[in-house]
């Protein structure tokens, strides 16, 4: 990893200028499409399959239960696209990558919104993949192409920046629905989302011309993308050659591993706190859209604290105390809500645990996570971040899952209270390897700056 990154030069971005200004927006339009989009695919799958359940392996299944076996058949799209994303940026180029998933995220809007209000059991379930597509895939791009124009020590100030449109973005996402999805309905709202989500595709383009994954091609957007060379290492920089490398013969294979177990053990205790809340929010009376302005209600509320987190808590925690504190916030304060919910178990400390859960991931963790991934070299980043953040995580999602279906289906529903007890175990894991990861962090960046 010595010598990894190029960062900005002077008059080239950086910190305040207009370049990160336009990555601010980025950020702000990609997560205002993800918290658009997560109360309508959870709602519309949650209230279709509660009124119409199915069988599924000699069980029958629906609402919030189905949804945990929806979450389980994304998985093996998240393997192919994990796999194929680093082939495809080697042949293609990131900014190639970005128009092309942008473009046809807007097109699948724009045709579900034609068919969402009278919609069958397959096509919600298909919107339900498509959504947690977009919103993952997009954000894992963006940040690509953000890691690939910074430094360990400007990551440190420009991330606490991004996230604030991050943060901003899933606020307006957020305040949208919870205002909007009545007066609209889901179809012309899920129509509008393919506005930013094409603007994100123009945009990202004509930045990742300038901060480029090719260095020998900056400024030259029509350049072509692919060559010998690249075509030559397409093997060894794709992701499954990544991992080969990364546990064979690396250097730094406990790095990797730490970051994709904290992705991990955070993704299995969220999946655990999500269901809890679906089921709480499952058993209140709703009607038609209500229970999409619920859930926009909630994320709202996660937005605005998220932002003012962001705004008033990361950008002193990242310059004051380092990454490595930064990483145990989120899992000190969702042990602190986890025990809370164990004792009452109530939908106002589901809520409370909802929130401060998500509230915190998107803010001051988001930016300390993806500050671990600027060390690295551009080739073993982005195969690393393809894998983990969209494969390991949804491995995770799928893990998360399963426990949640095993324990409701053999005890009832009135167990998931105890589901809280493994979340705590594993909170306590994540505990120890985000310490472990921040530690690590520090020598890797140590020795990225002498090599500079």
């Amino acid at each position: 990893m010595r010598g990894a990154n190029r960062p900005l030069q002077p008059g080239n971005g950086g910190p305040g200028s207009f370049r990160t200004g336009l990555l601010m927006f980025l950020f702000f339009l990609g997560m205002s499409v993800f918290w658009t989009l997560k109360p309508i695919r959870k709602g519309l799958f949650i209230g279709h399959f509660k009124d119409n359940p199915i069988e599924l392996f000699g069980t029958v299944l629906g609402g919030a239960k189905l949804e945990q076996a929806a979450k389980l058949s994304i998985v093996l799209l998240a393997l192919v696209v994990g796999v194929a994303v680093p082939y495809l940026i080697k042949r293609f180029a990131l900014r190639e990558i970005i128009a092309a998933v942008c473009g046809l995220s807007a097109a699948g809007l724009l045709i579900s919104s034609r068919i969402v209000d009278v919609p069958g059991g397959a096509f919600v379930w298909l919107f339900y993949a498509l959504g947690d597509f977009v919103n993952s895939f997009v954000i894992t791009l963006l940040w690509m192409l953000l890691h690939n124009s910074l430094s360990p020590s400007r990551a440190r100030s420009t991330y606490g920046a991004i996230g604030i449109g991050t943060v901003s973005g899933g606020l307006a996402g957020s305040l949208f629905i919870y205002l909007g999805i009545e007066s609209l309905g889901r179809g012309n709202v899920i129509a509008l989302s393919a506005l930013p989500a094409a603007a994100i595709g123009l945009i990202g383009y004509s930045i990742a011309c300038r901060i480029s994954d090719r260095p020998e091609s900056i400024g030259n957007c029509f350049a072509s993308s692919s060559s010998p060379k690249a075509e030559d290492e397409s093997a060894e920089a794709s992701a499954l050659g990544f991992w080969r490398k990364t546990i064979g013969r690396s250097v730094v294979p406990r790095y990797w591993l730490g970051i994709a177990l904290l992705v991990a053990l955070y993704e299995i205790s969220s999946g655990i706190i999500d269901f809890q809340l679906s089921v709480a929010v499952e058993g209140i009376a709703a009607q038609g859209v209500e229970r999409e302005s619920y859930f926009g209600l909630i994320g709202q509320v996660q937005s605005l604290v998220a932002l003012i987190v962001q705004v008033f808590v990361t950008g002193w925690v990242l310059k004051r105390w380092g990454v490595g504190i930064a990483l145990m916030i989120l899992p000190f304060a969702t042990l602190f809500g986890s025990v809370g919910f164990l004792l009452l178990p109530t939908l106002t400390s589901a809520m409370f645990l909802s929130i401060s859960d998500n509230a915190l991931n998107y803010s001051v963790n988001q930016s300390a996570k993806e500050t671990l991934y600027v060390p690295a070299e551009t080739e073993e980043r982005i195969a690393a971040k393809s894998i983990i953040d969209i494969f390991v995580q949804r491995v995770a999602k799928a893990a998360a899952m399963v426990l949640n279906l095993l324990l409701v289906s053999s005890l009832g529903p009135e167990s998931v209270r105890w589901l809280t007890v493994l979340a705590i175990v594993l909170i306590v894991m994540w505990i120890a390897v985000a310490r472990y990861t921040g530690r690590k962090f520090n020598l890797l960046s140590l020795d990225n700056t002498e090599a500079t």
